[in-house]
């Protein structure tokens, strides 16, 4: 039997405009906060296996468009950077 991390991450996504380079600010939490002046939420539901914690190989490219009328899906399958890069 397969035991898995359910959880849901939640990422605080900014950018400090006042400066004269504007700069990204990222934070994240196990559970939803205040979410502050100029800031989005990003909330991602996670399921990990457990085996992925002793060789862990994720990686995601999120992009949302000017124009999304809905709240993008993203499913990401473990391995699948490292198996595309094997063909």
């Amino acid at each position: 039997m397969v035991k898995e991390m359910k959880a849901p991450v939640y990422i605080y996504v900014s950018t400090d405009k006042r400066k004269s380079k504007p700069t990204l600010k990222v934070r994240a939490s196990a559970s939803p906060v205040a979410v502050q002046s100029g800031e989005i939420e990003v909330k991602f539901n996670m399921e990990i296996p457990d085996e992925m914690f002793t060789q862990p190989d994720l990686e995601a490219n999120i992009v949302v468009k000017r124009d999304a009328s809905a709240i993008p899906s993203l499913t990401i399958k473990a391995n699948a950077v490292s198996d595309w890069l094997k063909k």
